[in-house]
């Protein structure tokens, strides 16, 4: 890529060939550690450093995740606390890495085309860039090797007393659901009724009010 795609910020140790699994191994306390010097990059807009500092954020969230596969919470725990990244935001930087040579290549052909236009190169955001990259939908779920899994539903306990005092429990609230709806729908036919009232007390007024002397024709007289 030409003089506008070399990466400024990035250290230059971080300048080889792209490796899925760099980072893979690592401890944890060295993941943060790599994560938290990207922070500032992250305030940038429109550059290219921010994209490649992006794509390590990804790849040390990547070599974490694969360290701990199954507990969500810690992975979005760790993103929030390192990085300040949600967990979607986190799993688009993940992408990013796992998809870095098509998102290059796509960088390198926008580069390309704004020379022959004669047009400054303006480095896309993280979703528009993975957007145009066609890193979306199933595309990007199978391109990672690793994800942090779904939250893992509750299992029934296998205690028939605890499964009574759950069934008892939602009795429970279905009683009081139903309670609290009798009284809604006996707050609404009020209301209703009330409205209604209102209404025919609005007609008689307005039929007294035609039948009252104009004054205003008197006066001219």
């Amino acid at each position: 890529m030409g003089q506008d795609m070399m990466p400024m910020a990035v250290p230059a140790r971080r300048d080889v060939h792209h490796d899925l699994d760099r980072y893979v191994g690592l401890p944890d306390r060295e993941i943060a550690s790599e994560l938290r010097r990207f922070v500032g990059t992250l305030l940038l807009r429109g550059r290219l450093e921010t994209i490649l500092a992006r794509r390590e954020i990804g790849g040390l969230l990547y070599a974490y995740a694969k360290r701990h596969p199954r507990d969500r919470k810690l992975f979005e725990a760790f993103a929030l606390r390192t990085v300040g990244l949600k967990y979607d935001e986190a799993r688009r930087h993940m992408q990013l890495w796992a998809s870095w040579p098509l998102c290059e290549s796509t960088l390198q052909r926008m580069q390309d085309e704004s020379r022959k236009r004669g047009l400054p190169f303006v480095v896309p955001g993280l979703r528009r860039l993975l957007a145009l990259a066609g890193v979306v939908g199933r595309r990007a779920a199978l391109a990672l090797t690793v994800t942090p899994p779904l939250p893992v539903r509750a299992r029934l306990p296998s205690d028939a007393e605890a499964l009574r005092a759950m069934v008892r429990r939602l009795l429970s609230e279905q009683r009081g659901l139903r309670a609290r709806i009798v009284v809604l729908e006996g707050e609404a036919q009020y209301a209703n009724e009330r409205a209604r009232y209102h209404r025919q007390e609005a007609v008689v007024l307005r039929r007294q009010i035609r039948h009252l002397p104009n004054l205003s024709d008197r006066k001219t007289r």
